[in-house]
């Protein structure tokens, strides 16, 4: 199903639960959860923008424009105070969305909220990308030495520990899926865009 460009999997009936998964992710992670969860509940698997099936953007999507894309959700399916569950950057967006809209959400489950600039260890870190993305050259040098990064061996080698933990089954289906789009070119654009955004989803609200 679609919401205009955003792809979605709805499950079940009762209350609504609303997922959101993490950066570089797809509504599929949320599998095992919405088979358990669909007998008592509507569950909505959400690919967020340029992510997954759904609709690639051509701006740089900061944390207000994902929260105008699920409140924009909301309205259009009619749903009423519904539970959001997020991981990693799903966190940061329905914990944003529930500070500036309280009453509109039943309940918030977080898992792994993603902290912004603080991804960064040290002040200088975080000083060099403030710097490293305020032109738009800088930004482009940047960005074309990081998507060359991605899909090497290293990142292919690391990949299932970073989403799957130290033994993953890699037969299961959400880990064959997740590892092939991954290093979908749409993806790593994507997690690049969402990289040059990352201070607005530092969470000290």
């Amino acid at each position: 199903m679609t919401n205009e460009s955003l792809n979605f999997k709805k499950s079940g009936q009762g209350p609504s639960i609303i997922f959101l998964h993490n950066g570089g992710g797809y509504k599929g992670i949320w599998d095992k959860q919405v088979e358990f969860l669909k007998e008592n509940y509507s569950c909505y698997a959400i690919d967020l923008m340029g992510f997954g099936e759904s609709e690639e953007t051509s701006e740089e999507p900061s944390i207000s424009f994902h929260e105008n894309i699920l409140k924009k959700f909301i309205k259009d399916q009619g749903i009423e105070k519904p539970i959001l569950i997020g991981n990693c950057i799903g966190a940061s967006i329905a914990l944003k969305y529930t500070i500036d809209h309280p009453k509109d959400v039943n309940q918030l489950v977080l898992f792994n909220i993603c902290p912004g600039i603080n991804f960064y260890p040290n002040p200088l870190t975080k000083f060099l990308h403030r710097v490293l993305i305020s032109t738009s050259f800088t930004k482009r040098i940047v960005s074309d030495y990081l998507y060359s990064l991605m899909g090497n061996k290293r990142e292919r080698k690391n990949l299932p520990k970073q989403l799957f933990g130290e033994n993953p089954d890699t037969t299961s289906e959400v880990y064959l899926k997740l590892s092939e789009i991954y290093l979908t070119e749409k993806q790593k654009r994507s997690r690049i865009k969402l990289l040059h955004q990352i201070e607005t989803f530092t969470t000290d609200f």
